[in-house]
């Protein structure tokens, strides 16, 4: 399993990739430029870790929500200081 999450982690348009208690252990994000290219990326994966098709459960986005948040912290913590570039 760690090999195929090592593969996995290896594509950038990969952002989380984690271990679950489920049948399907490995989950992870994929993102593309489209469709195609996010099935294309994912058989590619799927390929070199030598499983099918069948081996992975693809649930894909219906529907994309874009979440920013920025924290600004106090002097002496990481960053550089209040209000500052982050």
């Amino acid at each position: 399993m760690e090999e195929v999450a090592a593969l996995v982690s290896s594509y950038p348009e990969v952002s989380h990739n984690f271990l679950r208690d489920h049948p399907f252990p490995l989950w992870f994000t994929l993102s593309g430029r489209d469709e195609g290219h996010v099935r294309a990326l994912l058989s590619d994966i799927l390929e070199r870790a030598g499983l099918s098709e069948e081996d992975a459960l693809d649930l894909p986005t219906e529907k994309k929500i874009k979440v920013d948040v920025r924290f600004r912290f106090r002097a002496g913590m990481h960053g550089e200081g209040a209000g500052g570039p982050l």
